[in-house]
């Protein structure tokens, strides 16, 4: 990202259901546009199986189409309206047999885009349109009537007082990180081990809508035939040679049209509601220009995009690995849009689907289980069109921002249909743009039965499985996490409903897997789920794996990384409120951590929050949790207990127990809150008075003229990662995306281990 990013967002207002000049009431969010369907909203209906797209022969070829259109979403907790909204979502199909696009994409429910379901080793292509009509969004500079008054480059919400967003004042939001931008999208491959650059798993690209002219607003640039005619050719030399290196090994028609469809979005994107007035410094293809004469690869497109790379399968031979050296682990994984600024408004509209990459991991539990073996893929959402509390805390309803209710593949609290002593793969995709859910339990007398046997895509080994995975216990998914069940249902036909509860990050069980976790008990829950068991008993009833020989093997590439194979540690901070790592806002012109590819590192993460555990997550390559503090759960009252957390002793910060191997791999993980403590007045009222051993850790304050200082002891996880096969920039952030795109977040690159100078 450069320089030129903050400006050109200045055209990219995201949408918000608003109107520019006032605040938004009750009767803005109680209009509807259009017959809601009957029963849409309804809790209870059956689960919807999200159309798959599957690969053939070692190709996944799909077209990607983000479009804009009427959905109908449910209101919060105790709000019965049902109304359609203007969203943005994904729809599919492959392209491999011509098939057409599922109806289901265009039904009005508000399902998640495709399930994509490749093998290690497939090459995955991707024709990607941005099909966005801009018209349907009130609030955007892509229209000519837009408000003439903002001048910030963020979405701009004004009652009769003034400016209500983007908020003043010292932590005030301001570009890059604030909200906007929303019409400009791109797919983030969330737990693919492959390139972030060019046609890969790259971030940092912004694809604009296809442009519209005149009053034929289906008529689009570029076309699907000049497209499709483009992108053969891109997978054609991708299929033989790989990923391309730079621009100049796309097709020059492509390149060509590309440079003219951004020229002519030059000459007449409106600027303060006048078209064809854009200044310079805002347009796009210059940016383009400037990265192209120093060999970088452009990020602004129009219209398409041709996603093309492969998921590495490891190979072993004699003892060493040929080709990658970690591969891709095959499991449960997710794409979502990633457009900074806008990641959670598009996820809040559905922007997400499932991942799912096969391997040895299928292959062994069908061998156990048999061909009939069945796998429900859940995507969790909380689905919205103004998910920004900033603005309006008030609002509520479907465009609600007080916390949306959980749906499961489109649907709230649907039924899953099992046959008596069936045991079936359970694939959670936590997609929620803000909260994490506790998967709680099926009560105490239901019979249903289930056993943790992967997270965040990677499988347990056999010893995890059979401690972590312990029957029947609860489980926290923090947004961008999934986690892979083995569910049994019981012998006698009945109905279960599995209990969920959203949070924002609960205290979880120190233990952490050693001894296994608790159980946790009920609290405020939902009914997230509900199963129907009917039908014809499976004979004989299935188990879970109860063997080490009958397990899935675990992947030889993914064994523990010892401590003696760091070559570097970093600590990384999370601050306090939703905008800040190590101090300080994202800047699209820094690398803030810089990495040489095939080497092992151990990161230090913590959090100064006390009210929320944000979710760190990093691109390409998981990481294994080797230690967690969790200031909360232990002992800081008790001096004469052997745990005791001295909260003078910053060395005394950090879990009384340790736990061993094998670590568990994770590609996001809610870092553990902080607790803060009130200094008693005899230690200090003033920082510099404070002992200077918890000053760093200390904030003083007088407030009606008494001063007092508050000591925060933070939560922290250590991980250990390899940063290896890929160079390229790419981002580590919080995913409770709208702390994303206000700030939590930072640029890194992964370098070549050797510099290109020489010294003779």
């Amino acid at each position: 990202m450069k320089r030129h990013e903050t400006a050109a967002g200045l055209l990219l207002l995201c949408v918000l259901g608003l109107l520019i000049g006032r605040a938004p009431t009750r009767a803005d969010e109680a209009v509807p546009q259009a017959a809601a369907a009957v029963g849409t909203c309804e809790p209870g209906r059956d689960l919807i199986a999200v159309p798959e797209i599957k690969s053939e022969r070692g190709i996944l070829r799909a077209e990607l189409a983000l479009l804009s259109g009427k959905r109908t979403l449910w209101g919060s907790v105790g709000d019965s309206r049902c109304l359609p909204q203007d969203l943005r979502f994904f729809a599919g199909r492959s392209l491999l047999n011509g098939e057409s696009q599922d109806p289901a994409f265009t039904s009005g429910e508000p399902i998640p885009g495709p399930t994509l379901r490749a093998r290690v080793g497939d090459l995955i292509e991707v024709k990607f349109v941005n099909r966005i009509d801009t018209q349907a969004f009130s609030s955007t500079l892509d229209q000519e009537n837009v408000s003439s008054t903002n001048t910030t480059g963020c979405d701009e919400v004004r009652s009769d007082a003034g400016l209500i967003y983007p908020n003043q004042g010292p932590g005030g939001d301001m570009m890059p990180n604030c909200l906007h931008g929303s019409s400009t999208a791109n797919i983030h491959f969330h737990g693919t081990h492959t390139t972030p650059a060019t046609t890969g798993d790259n971030v940092l690209l912004f694809v604009r809508p296809a442009l519209r002219g005149g009053t034929n607003r289906a008529a689009v640039q570029p076309s699907d035939q000049f497209i499709d005619r483009q992108f053969k050719q891109i997978w054609t030399a991708c299929e033989k040679d790989g990923p391309p290196d730079q621009w100049q090994d796309l097709p020059q028609a492509w390149r060509n049209d590309q440079e003219r469809l951004l020229k002519q979005y030059d000459r007449t994107a409106p600027y303060q509601g006048q078209p064809g007035k854009l200044p310079h410094d805002m347009q796009l293809w210059p940016v383009n220009q400037q990265e192209l004469t120093t060999g970088l690869w452009p990020q602004y497109q129009i219209g398409a995009y041709p996603y093309c790379f492969r998921v590495p399968e490891y190979k072993e031979a004699a003892g060493r690995h040929e080709g990658t050296r970690m591969g891709q682990a095959p499991g449960t994984h997710w794409y979502h849009a990633h457009k900074h600024g806008s990641t959670a408004l598009n996820v809040a509209n559905g922007m997400t689907g499932a991942f799912v990459i096969e391997g040895p991991y299928d292959d062994d539990l069908r061998r156990f289980y048999g061909a009939a073996f069945r796998d429900q893929v859940l995507v969790l959402q909380q689905l919205s069109s103004n998910p920004f509390p900033v603005l309006n805390p008030g609002v509520r309803g479907p465009n609600s921002v007080a916390k949306p209710q959980f749906s499961v593949n489109g649907r709230l609290s649907p039924v899953v249909k099992m046959r008596p002593g069936e045991v079936q793969l359970w694939r959670f995709v936590n997609a929620a743009y803000r909260s994490a859910i506790q998967l709680q339990s099926f009560g105490p007398q239901a019979g249903m039965a289930w056993r943790q046997i992967a997270q965040d895509g990677v499988q347990f080994t056999f010893e995890n499985y059979d401690t972590l995975g312990a029957a029947n216990l609860a489980l926290n998914l923090a947004p961008a996490n999934r986690a892979d069940f083995l569910v049994k249902a019981p012998a006698q036909a009945g109905r279960y409903t599995l209990t969920a509860l959203p949070n924002e990050g609960l205290v979880l069980d120190k233990s952490f897997g050693n001894p296994p976790r608790r159980p946790f008990q009920p609290e405020s829950t939902i009914p997230l789920l509900t199963v129907s068991v009917d039908g014809t008993p499976v004979s004989p009833a299935q188990d879970f794996i109860k063997d080490r020989t009958d397990f899935p093997r675990f992947p030889t590439f993914l064994a523990d990384i010892p401590a003696k194979e760091i070559t570097t540690r970093r600590e990384i901070v999370f601050g306090p409120v939703h905008n800040l790592i190590d101090g300080k806002s994202f800047d699209p012109n820094k690398f803030n951590q810089v990495m040489v590819v095939n080497t092992a590192e151990e990161w230090k993460i913590s959090n100064q929050a006390n009210d929320k555990a944000h979710p760190f997550h990093i691109h390409v390559n998981p990481f294994q949790i080797v230690e967690v503090f969790q200031p909360n759960l232990e002992n800081t009252t008790d001096p004469n207990q052997p745990c005791y957390v001295n909260p003078m002793q910053p060395d005394t910060w950090k879990p009384c127990k340790g736990f061993g191997g094998p670590f568990v791999w994770w590609d996001t993980f809610a870092v553990p809150t902080s607790t803060q403590i009130t200094l008693a007045a005899n230690v200090c009222t003033i920082l510099g008075q404070c002992p200077p051993q918890i000053q760093p850790y200390t904030t003083c304050a007088t407030q009606n003229g008494v001063s007092s200082c508050r000591l925060t002891i933070p939560g922290y996880f250590k991980m250990r990662t390899r940063f290896v096969d890929f160079t390229g920039a790419y981002v580590i952030h919080c995913h409770i995306l709208i702390h994303e795109d206000r700030g939590m977040m930072q640029m890194v690159e992964v370098v070549p281990e050797r510099n290109p100078y020489t010294h003779r």
